[in-house]
């Protein structure tokens, strides 16, 4: 919006006011706080000439024209697998590029969080020291990250290893394969993934369905605790394991 000088209202093109300002902010905040991804529109009036304009150039003195609401409502079968990861102790952290009032409204839907929330922004984590951010990933709950770049998801994965969690991360899109090749397990989408994402992860979902994430680490607890059984078996010590999930 801040590129924006003029607003489109009924028909007539008027200068965009604090006050227009002001209502646009306030509608998209309260359509965020419902779960919907936000896209402002705007154009600019020209003709042919305008197409040897550099983008920077171009888009100068827009006109604003208004808001567009999506919806992706996550899978039913979520709630309940966030809720047995919380049962076997499992650290379930969002990291979204989406908007941090978006980010919230999701994780509160799927009952990722419940009390207070801490949104934690790409430009916020910036302002965080390695230590500082370690500090709060192993002390902080309510957590939410929003506005992340790929840089920023790496930058967490390795915060999470450096405090000596186990770290899965999931991802489907391009900007996911770094984090997903510096975790200790890369989980990608088969479905609707893409082709780098999948080459970086290190499993790869054939439903993309995130409760079936929980039922092969339930597997997986399984066969390790036999393993355990069998090495005290033996008159070995067994090594404690945590892990931590980044969706």
């Amino acid at each position: 919006m801040r590129l924006c000088t003029s607003i489109l209202r009924n028909g007539t093109v008027s200068e965009l006011t604090e006050s227009d300002s002001n209502e646009i902010v306030a509608a998209n905040d309260g359509l965020a706080q419902q779960g919907f991804r936000v896209l402002g529109v705007a154009a600019r009036r020209g003709g042919s000439e305008m197409l040897d304009l550099r983008s920077q150039d171009l888009e100068q003195n827009l006109s604003f024209i208004g808001l567009v609401a999506m919806f992706d409502p996550p899978r039913p079968e979520v709630r309940d697998a966030l809720a047995e990861c919380h049962q076997a102790k499992i650290k379930v952290t969002m990291v979204t590029g989406d908007y941090g009032l978006t980010a919230e409204a999701i994780a509160r839907k799927i009952g990722l969080v419940t009390d207070s929330v801490r949104v934690v922004t790409g430009e916020g984590m910036g302002h965080l020291s390695d230590a500082q951010l370690q500090q709060i990933l192993k002390y902080r709950s309510g957590l939410v990250f929003a506005r992340m770049s790929p840089e920023h998801k790496l930058r967490l994965v390795e915060a999470y290893k450096n405090i000596g969690e186990v770290v899965a991360v999931t991802g489907d899109g391009v900007n996911d394969a770094p984090a997903l090749r510096a975790a200790h397990i890369g989980i990608a989408m088969g479905m609707n993934g893409t082709d780098v994402a999948r080459e970086a992860a290190d499993i790869v979902l054939t439903d993309d369905n995130f409760a079936t994430i929980v039922v092969a680490i339930e597997e997986g607890r399984a066969v390790h605790q036999n393993i355990r059984k069998f090495i005290k078996n033996l008159g070995l010590k067994p090594c404690p394991s945590r892990t931590a999930l980044i969706s």
